[in-house]
């Protein structure tokens, strides 16, 4: 499975731990599990201490401010997925072009028996760009959807196109501010019959 974590480098995350001495005595369970606290919430900045306190810079926090700490993260996240929403929106809308002048160019072409068109959008991690982080595919009726997605989700009150959206329900609100490389692809089998 992959884990998110590392995608991120959160450097305060959980990962469980492997026993090599176990590995080489060909133990079944070799995975340790880390203590779950202190748990510290990198995003926030917000520690959930072993005495079951919430402390932010060093200082103790009530559950009150916890969640203005959410809100305002949330808050301040806006102007960034504003800003990628309308890159991507261009992203989606060139593919989409793409896609129509590819499926218009196939149409014409009358000594084919049938024909394939594959949509495939790929979001790759610029530190380990060998297999993708999500996979996106598109069909033609996606579109023809025009409607907002709401990230409400999210609890943000704001509308996304639909990559943006797709993006940050596969990859988490924290991947807004993380650079990603994207691939848009459009795959066609050109396909002929023959009776010999």
């Amino acid at each position: 499975d992959r884990d998110s974590k590392f995608i991120y480098q959160d450097t305060n995350a959980k990962h469980w731990i492997i026993d090599f001495e176990k590995v080489r005595n060909n133990e079944v369970e070799f995975l340790k599990e880390p203590d779950l606290l202190p748990f510290m919430i990198t995003e926030l900045g917000v520690t959930l201490t072993k005495d079951e306190k919430l402390t932010k810079d060093v200082k103790t926090i009530t559950i009150d401010e916890f969640w203005n700490t959410v809100k305002e993260y949330k808050k301040g996240l806006i102007p960034l997925i504003k800003q990628k929403d309308n890159i991507m929106r261009k992203i989606e809308e060139d593919l989409k072009r793409r896609y129509f002048e590819s499926l218009r160019e196939i149409e014409n072409k009358k000594h084919i028996s049938d024909y394939e068109i594959e949509i495939e959008f790929e979001v790759f991690d610029t530190l380990n760009s060998d297999e993708p982080v999500l996979k996106i595919l598109f069909t033609e009726g996606m579109f023809e959807d025009n409607e907002p997605y709401s990230l409400s989700l999210f609890g943000i009150d704001m509308q996304v196109g639909r990559l943006c959206w797709y993006f940050l329900d596969g990859l988490g609100l924290q991947s807004i501010q993380k650079k990603f490389f994207f691939w848009s692809e459009i795959k066609i089998r050109n396909q002929k019959f023959f009776n010999v």
